[in-house]
């Protein structure tokens, strides 16, 4: 049979979309696509304030101290001696022994008890993600605070007597530094967000306090090795806590039928 003039030519087909061939290349993909979602990036105000806090408080470091008592380090240590010695003055010999007993708590053994206490307790609690950033957060003050001390070589308080117990160099306080590191890890992993954890980061900042005063009055810390732990001390739990352990997916609740590590959503 002929057929008629107008349909004996083939047609050419119209161009396909370029979305359209996209999506016929693309291999195909379930709804849902299985894959866990995006934890929530929230470091708040705070955590933003404290992370510029910090970075301001380590480099200033870096540019004053790193070339040793010269120049703006000698205004610094000056400034910071004088502070020192006005606190050691006002220690009659009847508060050395409690200010002594304050600064104990920046010990060593109870450094270390914190540090393995509180990743015994997360084991049994099976924390493993809050166990896990608290290892690593103990092992990057570690290697921030002995790298700055390597590098500034601050000396101990001039011009009095070091009424107890020290070692190393000064810039920053090795006990103020893992002390703050170590209570801001016990908020995060064991205190329920809210009421409770805001009222521990206020016990937790008086602690601190006492313990940092208490070794600046017995001549052992000036106020700038202790800004500079309290800085370090804070910022880094606070930082990854809140983004790797965010309390909407990973909540700290001792409710029953509810594990504090468990996703729920």
């Amino acid at each position: 049979m002929d057929l008629p003039a107008d349909r004996s030519r083939p047609t050419s087909a119209l161009p396909a979309h370029p979305s359209l061939r996209e999506a016929v290349r693309s291999p195909r993909r379930r709804r849902p696509t299985g894959a866990a979602p995006p934890l929530p990036y929230r470091l708040q105000t705070s955590g933003i304030g404290w992370l510029l806090a910090a970075l301001v408080l380590i480099g200033l470091t870096l540019a004053i101290f790193a070339r040793g008592l010269r120049g703006p380090a000698v205004t610094a240590t000056v400034i910071d001696d004088a502070v020192v010695g006005w606190l050691a003055s006002l220690v009659g010999p009847g508060l050395v022994g409690p200010l002594r007993g304050v600064a104990r708590l920046g010990s060593w053994w109870v450094l270390y008890t914190l540090l393995y206490g509180l990743l015994l307790v997360l084991l049994v609690l099976r924390r493993w993600r809050h166990l896990l950033l608290w290892w690593v957060v103990a092992q990057l003050a570690g290697i921030l605070t002995v790298g700055l001390m390597a590098i500034t070589q601050r000396p101990r308080p001039f011009g009095v007597d070091l009424r107890s117990s020290w070692g190393g160099w000064a810039l920053p306080s090795l006990p103020v530094t893992y002390l703050t590191a170590s209570l801001m890890a016990v908020l995060y992993t064991l205190v329920p967000e809210g009421r409770w954890r805001n009222t521990g980061k206020w016990v937790a900042a008086a602690l601190i306090t006492l313990v940092a005063l208490a070794r600046m009055a017995l001549g052992v810390d000036a106020p700038t090795d202790v800004l500079v732990g309290v800085g370090i001390g804070v910022t880094i739990p606070l930082l990854l806590f809140r983004r790797f352990t965010p309390n909407e997916v990973y909540p700290v609740s001792y409710r029953r039928g509810r594990s504090a590590h468990l996703d729920i959503g």
